[in-house]
């Protein structure tokens, strides 16, 4: 694996691979940090107020870490960047989720799938295989896996106090596991076989996404194993 000396400039695709990673991560932690504050005074638990405070702490801390990985590489996250590097898929993602008033929707879009699943795998593999390139990202993974446990927390609770919900929440899950196929199979495809060529990603990185996606939705009860 190269190492981050060696990643040349933008055009070249070891840097452009870089800087789209962290410039996408970057920009997902700012729509989280706002998705956080939207729900806080919505919430009427205080623990789980405690949750979102805790998790938008966490991004502010890891949207520094990244935008400050993309400065070493000798760029600016600005509009330019922005325009070449964001993967619109997140963007419009973040953007239905952010215009949601379904907390349902909100916890598994957010804590069970864009970070249980979509990031949790890039920062474990990409922080095991290329540690040189990504030298936080192990770390960041275990504050991911905080949040998805917050989330799981709060969808089960839910789940408990109105369990005439546990149907539409296992077709919003549902959703999730199509859009998780289509997502890997086209979107980030070429990113995905660029990062297995050159050990940044396993093999069958596209396969243990969709497991993870199914044992998380496993621990609270809802199957969306897709039958054809």
């Amino acid at each position: 694996m190269p190492n981050a000396l060696s990643i040349g400039q933008p055009g070249d695709p070891l840097y452009d691979a870089v800087a789209t990673i962290y410039v996408n991560f970057y920009l997902s932690e700012l729509r989280i940090i706002d998705l956080c504050a939207r729900w806080i005074p919505r919430r009427h638990i205080t623990r789980e107020k405690y949750y979102l405070v805790h998790h938008a702490n966490d991004e502010v801390r890891h949207a520094e870490l990244f935008r400050k990985a993309f400065e070493n590489l000798g760029g600016t996250i600005d509009e330019a960047a922005i325009e070449k590097y964001q993967v619109r898929d997140m963007e419009d993602r973040f953007d239905r989720l952010f215009r949601s008033d379904d907390e349902i929707e909100v916890l598994i879009g957010l804590n069970m799938y864009a970070e249980g699943v979509l990031a949790m795998m890039e920062l474990r593999q990409l922080g095991k295989n290329a540690p040189e390139l990504f030298p936080d990202f192990l770390q960041i993974a275990q504050d991911e896996k905080t949040h998805l446990a917050f989330g799981a927390k709060v969808l089960g609770r839910i789940l408990e106090d109105e369990p005439e919900q546990r149907q539409r929440a296992t077709e919003i899950a549902r959703g999730y596991r199509e859009h998780l196929g289509s997502y890997l199979a086209t979107t980030v495809s070429d990113m995905i076989d660029f990062g297995v060529s050159i050990s940044a990603l396993d093999e069958d990185y596209r396969q243990q996404a969709i497991e993870l996606y199914e044992e998380i939705m496993d621990r609270i009860n809802i199957d969306v194993r897709l039958v054809h």
